[in-house]
């Protein structure tokens, strides 16, 4: 599922933007495993380009 929104640019400044949200649903039973896939995209700040390779690469070590 893929969702556009506006993005505010309250008071910065700055002018309006979009925020692209992307959700994958039924990735695995193992929630502590999707926390360290979320942790370690946040942490690399993951292009959201390569979050597809990314979770190819997580599914295929929960095999």
């Amino acid at each position: 599922m893929v969702e556009y929104c506006v993005l505010n640019p309250q008071n910065s400044g700055e002018g309006y933007g979009v925020q692209i949200v992307r959700s994958v649903f039924d990735i695995t039973f193992n929630r502590g495993a999707v926390e360290e896939l979320c942790r370690r995209c946040n942490e690399a700040q993951l292009d959201p380009v390569h979050f597809d390779d990314v979770l190819e690469d997580f599914l295929s070590e929960q095999l």
